[in-house]
C-alpha cells in the first residue's frame, strides 16, 4: 500500500468516515501496515488500533511541540496578569525567547530570557520542562523511532 495522507482522500474527519474508508482497504493490506502516524485526535488513535493491529501508532512531533508551547504560554500568561504593566509589556514582547530552544539563542537573547526566568519559579520550571522535551527530541533513539 502506498503512503497516503488521509486528509487528501477524505473531505472531513468524522469517525464514521474514517471507519468506512479504512474498511475499504483489504484486511490483508491493513495487517501489513507497520506505522500509523497521526495527531492526538482520539477518533484517529482508537480505531487505528482495530483496523491496523500490527501498526505502531505514532503521534507526530508537531502535536507534541504544540502542546508544550501551549503549556508554557499558559504559565507565562497567568504570571503576566500579576506583573506590573512595564514588566508585563517586556515579557509579552519577548515571549518568543521563552519558546525558542535555549541552546539556539544568541548571547544577548539568552540574557533577556534569563531575566524573564528570574521572575518566577513556575516559569523556570515550565521552561526547564520545555528544554527537557526538546533534548528528548534531539536524542538519536527518538529520531530513529526506537
Amino acid at each position: 500500500m502506498k503512503k497516503q495522507r488521509i486528509l487528501d482522500i477524505l473531505p472531513d474527519r468524522p469517525q464514521s468516515h474514517l471507519a468506512d474508508y479504512w474498511r475499504s482497504i483489504p484486511r490483508k493490506e491493513r495487517l501489513n501496515v507497520k506505522f500509523f502516524i497521526c495527531d492526538m485526535w482520539q477518533p484517529y488513535t482508537e480505531p487505528a488500533q482495530s483496523f491496523f493491529p500490527n501498526a505502531k501508532i505514532i503521534v507526530d512531533k508537531y502535536h507534541f511541540i504544540r502542546q508544550v508551547t501551549w503549556a508554557i504560554e499558559n504559565v507565562r500568561r497567568r504570571l503576566q496578569k500579576s506583573m506590573p504593566v512595564s514588566l508585563r509589556k517586556y515579557n509579552k514582547r519577548r515571549r518568543k525567547l521563552i519558546l525558542t530552544c535555549y541552546k539556539k539563542l544568541k548571547d544577548e537573547n539568552r540574557q533577556a530570557c534569563d531575566l524573564m526566568l528570574l521572575y518566577s519559579e513556575d516559569l523556570r520550571q515550565a521552561h526547564r520542562m520545555k528544554e527537557w522535551f526538546y533534548d528528548i527530541c534531539q536524542m538519536k533513539a527518538y529520531r530513529q523511532g526506537i
